[in-house]
């Protein structure tokens, strides 16, 4: 298995709840307040945007200007979640 970070590992444990859009990997404050003001506030909601498209899911996050490491960071987070608590 790939060394994560502790974010990462962190943010897989448990359920998202009202986890707060800046505790998903790769997403920090400047990312995560383009994603606040275009209505994915929360960790969950943009799991639902996970879920509607996986294969697209970098490339969204791409529009708030994620680069390619924080897409995959986040990518790679909401896959683990998924396999977790989802799958």
């Amino acid at each position: 298995m790939s060394s994560t970070s502790q974010k990462h590992a962190a943010f897989i444990q448990g359920p998202l709840g009202l986890k707060p859009v800046t505790a998903s990997p790769g997403i920090g404050p400047v990312i995560g307040q383009k994603m606040t003001e275009a209505g994915f506030g929360s960790a969950s909601q943009v799991l639902g945007q996970y879920l509607i498209d996986p294969p697209g899911f970098k490339g969204w996050v791409q529009g708030f200007g994620a680069n390619a490491g924080q897409q995959t960071a986040c990518f790679n987070a909401f896959d683990a979640w998924c396999k977790n608590f989802v799958y």
